[in-house]
């Protein structure tokens, strides 16, 4: 999924989906203002946690709201503005993963 990000022939299809969609954003001549958000959750044995989290191993609440839309309670949302800021925080995340 990841691949290897600094070589392009290696990079898998995350980083490949991160420089996508900041190029249609940078390449766009409109007057629309794009707002990117990116969060980081796994689920490991039937929890969902919250890898961007000071409180990386809490049990996060799973929810649905009237639209039947579902969505984790209090995940962690940051701001992004560049695929380089995502890899930055994939790689914080990546070290609260849980691994067997």
């Amino acid at each position: 999924m990841e691949g290897i990000r600094t070589n392009e022939q290696m990079m898998g299809i995350i980083p490949r989906a991160f420089h996508h969609i900041f190029s249609f954003i940078d390449n766009k001549t409109d007057n629309i203002t794009y707002l990117v958000r990116c969060s980081y959750l796994e689920i490991y044995m039937e929890e969902v946690r919250d890898l961007l989290s000071n409180e990386p191993t809490k049990k996060m609440e799973l929810k649905e709201d009237s639209n039947n839309s579902v969505y984790v309670k209090n995940l962690t949302s940051t701001i992004v503005k560049s695929s380089d800021e995502i890899h930055h925080i994939m790689d914080k995340g990546s070290k609260n993963r849980s691994t067997a």
